[in-house]
């Protein structure tokens, strides 16, 4: 989506809003609810919809495009997964492709962290220096789609060179779910007997 697309007063917040009540554009068929709106015509990047106060869900039109990414996946244009967990890991050029062939919402409910360290600790933005990696942790709505029963998340990396990434997902104040790092971390040489 474009900026300039959206409406003069919507700019500034860089999304439109179109918060409607139910009898706007809602009928009750039997015991059923359905609400029906159109969508402005300029492409839409993403769509954030939900009732406050109750819940709220987050989706995307990326299926399509994320479907070639799988199919490039599979036909081995990615090559071999950089490392392989809960989700296999591709790794190609500014490119973090996470995909598990067989998944369920809860695969993607808990938080995902990714953790990148540069090969030079100055090319990290200012506020990331002094914990030496790039933090990109993520909800798996803000990048990923499921296809059928796969899930597929695509995040872009920084553009400085990576000496190596840890991702994996945790519950936050709890536990971590699951972990890969790459290129793996070598073990200090053992000193000389």
């Amino acid at each position: 989506m474009n900026v300039n697309d959206l409406p003069p007063h919507r700019k500034q917040y860089r999304f439109d809003n179109l918060d409607f009540t139910f009898p706007e554009y809602g009928i009750m068929l039997d015991a059923k609810c359905l609400a029906i709106v159109s969508l402005p015509d300029y492409e839409i990047a993403s769509i954030r919809t939900g009732q406050r106060q109750t819940w709220q869900t987050e989706f995307s039109l990326r299926a399509n495009s994320y479907r070639s990414s799988y199919d490039a996946i599979i036909s081995g244009g990615f090559g071999e997964p950089a490392a392989q967990s809960v989700f296999d890991l591709y790794h190609a050029g500014n490119t973090l492709v996470y995909l598990k062939q067989t998944c369920t919402a809860d695969d993607t409910a808990a938080r995902f962290f990714l953790h990148i360290y540069s090969a030079d600790a100055n090319d990290l933005p200012a506020h990331r220096k002094e914990y030496r990696f790039d933090n990109l942790d993520f909800s798996f709505p803000e990048y990923g789609v499921m296809l059928d029963d796969k899930c597929l998340a695509i995040v872009s990396l920084p553009d400085y060179e990576i000496a190596s990434i840890q991702t994996g997902q945790w519950i936050p104040g709890q536990r971590q779910l699951w972990k890969a790092e790459f290129p793996p971390a070598v073990p200090a040489p053992a000193p000389p007997p």
